[in-house]
């Protein structure tokens, strides 16, 4: 469900929603002093509630929503961009499609790493040849989501769930393009997504608390070379949308 690697969190939207953001001492920061504080404190959110966020989203059907999504990938490769606890590798590996995750949060990426996985592991060509640098033989790579470390058209789709309304809307933008590149086929979603007459936001605390999400309109999918196939009906109390998009 699950950045800029590692600072700058693919996961610091809940706090960077006021712009009189001040250190803890309550002095006033400069912009972009603000961004680094919230950065950090982003990531030790993450890291805190990263032993239970998986338990806690699947009491309220976010891994139902999930399985849904990929309910027809049973082959090739798929990227799982703002991965989290990577719930979605054992669904997908016992099928026999190759999985690789990518979150900017450690603490996340090593539960990731410790969940048991079946079938099969990214082959050759996607570990040695599309990932480049030290992550080049990792299922889950720690990198910002606006700077994916893979080559064009690696992954026949890569997937986003529950991260894409937690960016900085410049951030989200670069995110999208990046995430079409690296796919082959397109991207699928399951976001908040702004419909006509519903609030310019949404409050994530509707089911976990805290978090507040800015909704994805969905010009923001064709500004990064997609086009949108379909869009579901909305689940989990109206909050997120399942979207797919090919890309153009």
């Amino acid at each position: 469900m699950a950045g800029r690697t590692p600072k700058a969190a693919d996961r610091t939207a809940p706090y960077r929603t006021r712009a009189d953001r001040t250190d803890p001492d309550g002095t006033d920061l400069h912009p972009t002093d603000r961004h680094r504080w919230s950065d950090r404190w982003s990531d030790r959110w993450w890291t805190l509630v990263s032993r239970v966020y998986d338990p806690a989203v699947g009491l309220v059907g976010w891994h139902g929503g999930l399985r849904d999504l990929v309910d027809d990938i049973v082959t090739g490769t798929v990227l799982d961009a703002g991965c989290g606890p990577a719930y979605l590798a054992q669904v997908l590996t016992a099928r026999g499609v190759a999985y690789v995750g990518v979150d900017c949060n450690a603490a996340m990426l090593s539960r990731a790493r410790g969940r048991p996985l079946s079938g099969q592991r990214p082959d050759a060509a996607v570990r040695d040849a599309a990932v480049r640098g030290a992550a080049a033989r990792s299922d889950f790579v720690q990198a910002d989501l606006a700077a994916l470390p893979f080559a064009d058209s690696t992954f026949d789709v890569v997937l986003a769930t529950g991260v894409l309304g937690l960016l900085e809307l410049g951030h989200r933008g670069t995110a999208l393009r990046e995430m079409a590149r690296v796919s082959k086929r397109g991207v699928r979603l399951l976001e908040p997504v702004h419909r006509p007459g519903a609030p310019a936001r949404l409050a994530r605390a509707r089911l976990i608390g805290l978090v507040r999400d800015r909704p994805l309109d969905l010009g923001e999918l064709a500004a990064a070379g997609l086009h949108v196939e379909s869009v579901g009906a909305p689940l989990l109390a109206g909050v997120y949308t399942p979207v797919r998009a090919g890309r153009v």
